[in-house]
């Protein structure tokens, strides 16, 4: 048992840092496409063609891996004025529920989401050659991957932990 928690403990590691790394790798070539967009535009009256598809597509994959990793630190909106006041054990069987629930439908979209790669892999992009559409809908099912992993996670400390879940966290979500 104590090795499958130092494996879980790492795998979550290097889950959480893989996921920050690349969102900063992401930014940061967002960042520099508009930026050379901007000065190729103001400075020489040249446009890249393919700058602003990129960018879209740079920010779509921001946006999802970013989801997964805003539910590893906490960072998604919830209202729970209304959840908290219940009793402890009916907010843990409420939240295990919404946890479920959540599982669920993320699974879903992670399969939509593979289907719909699967069918565009062989697209070209309209600006460029340099990808496919297939891999530029990748961003979807990973995001949801990583967001599954870190409701597991939470799925898992809330089950170690119980009722005492909610007083050592403080919020629900």
């Amino acid at each position: 048992m104590k090795l499958l928690k130092k494996f879980a403990a790492g795998f979550y590691r290097a889950l959480d840092f893989l996921t920050n790394f690349t969102l900063v790798a992401l930014f940061a070539a967002l960042v520099l496409i508009l930026a050379a967009e901007i000065i190729g535009r103001a400075l020489f009256s040249f446009s890249f063609i393919w700058s602003q598809e990129i960018a879209k597509y740079l920010f779509a994959w921001i946006v999802f891996i970013g989801s997964g990793a805003a539910f590893a630190k906490g960072g998604h909106l919830a209202v729970d004025v209304l959840l908290n006041k219940f009793p402890v054990k009916l907010k843990f069987a409420l939240s295990l529920i919404f946890y479920l629930m959540m599982l669920l439908f993320l699974a879903v979209i992670l399969k939509t989401g593979l289907d719909y790669s699967a069918l565009n892999y062989s697209k070209p992009l309209y600006s460029t050659y340099a990808t496919n559409l297939g891999v530029i809908y990748l961003g979807l099912p990973i995001g949801c991957g990583i967001m599954i992993l870190n409701i597991l996670r939470e799925l898992c400390k809330m089950l170690k932990y119980r009722t005492a879940y909610f007083d050592q966290k403080g919020d629900v979500f």
